[in-house]
């Protein structure tokens, strides 16, 4: 039997009847460092719908985040706080700007700002 990634089987044991509270661990290289995060599962599905509608890897989006997050919180603790400050941005933004991934737009390249800068913006 082919050796298997160890995070590949916790990601398999915890998909058996999986819910959106269920905790999912991942190992990134963040700033050159290799990490685990460690997220409930509902939370890695939005950010990494976040990163996917930026056009950003998600190991990229964790290392803005480490970058810009106060060092007395952990790096899950930020990404859980720039999910949060992502969607509460998406929602706040004009309803012309929603679904700009379908239309190869992205607040990045917009007036209003990107909503990545914002949600970065609460770890300063």
């Amino acid at each position: 039997m082919a050796s298997q990634n160890k995070n590949d089987i916790k990601e398999r044991a915890s998909t058996d009847g999986a819910r959106a509270s269920d905790f999912v661990s991942r190992n990134y290289r963040v700033n050159g460092r290799r990490t685990s995060i460690r997220l409930e599962r509902i939370f890695w599905n939005a950010f990494e719908d976040a990163a996917r509608r930026e056009r950003h890897d998600v190991a990229e989006l964790c290392s803005n985040i480490d970058r810009r997050r106060d060092k007395g919180i952990s790096l899950t603790a930020a990404v859980r706080l720039f999910v949060i400050n992502y969607y509460r941005g998406a929602s706040a933004a004009p309803a012309s700007a929603h679904g700009f991934a379908e239309q190869g737009q992205s607040p990045l390249e917009g007036e209003q700002g990107s909503l990545i800068e914002k949600a970065l913006g609460v770890l300063d």
